[in-house]
């Protein structure tokens, strides 16, 4: 049942980008393919594919390994792939578990950034396609940054800052890196391309 809705939206939305690009309305039809795109790639991934499974298996092994290179000591949890667990050296000393779920493994904002260069007017499709590549990689290790700014804190200041590291510092980290990601990738060659045109006319 869960699958019929599914594809019967997905037709919706491929009818709906095909008659507002007849009708060159393309506002619409950007603001609707980027985040239908995402949507799809979220629920694929999410309950068709192990798409996410393998995404939080990455993204914990990675800050594992990582975490470990600097020197601080991590498990992640084999029952459950998506669970890192942090040695705390602060307050009583012992592990404790860090959840992967959808909100911090970076698949939101990995998928959005797809749907908006995938959608995005006027760019060939190789470099949509370098574009889309580039910040797949780039957003995965700017939450790899996000999780060990959390295991640090956990580690040195103790399981009492586990609140503040996850819902504050984790975030305002992650956000001003996909600000910089999103800015790099879409806006700044958005305002050398019009620039160029700019140029252009002039001549």
């Amino acid at each position: 049942m869960e699958l019929a809705i599914f594809l019967t939206l997905t037709v919706g939305w491929i009818i709906a980008l095909g008659f507002f690009r007849a009708y060159r309305v393309w506002l619409i039809y950007y603001a609707l393919g980027a985040v239908g795109l995402a949507v799809i790639l979220v629920y694929v991934a999410q309950s068709l594919t192990p798409g996410f499974y393998l995404y939080e298996s990455a993204t914990s092994n990675a800050a594992h390994y990582v975490a470990e290179w600097i020197g601080i000591p991590t498990r992640v949890f084999e029952a459950a792939p998506n669970t890192i667990l942090v040695l705390v050296i602060r307050q009583e000393i012992g592990w404790t578990a860090l959840e992967i779920g959808i909100e911090s493994s970076g698949l939101l904002e990995t998928t959005i950034l797809i749907g908006l260069i995938a959608f995005y007017p006027g760019w060939a499709r190789q470099r949509k396609t370098w574009f889309i590549l580039a910040g797949v990689l780039i957003t995965f290790l700017a939450n790899i940054c996000r999780l060990l700014v959390i295991i640090l804190m956990l580690h040195y200041l103790g399981k009492d800052w586990l609140l503040v590291a996850h819902t504050l510092v984790g975030k305002v980290v992650f956000f001003v890196l996909a600000i910089a990601i999103y800015w790099y990738l879409l806006t700044l060659p958005t305002i050398r391309d019009l620039s160029r045109k700019a140029s252009l006319r002039k001549s």
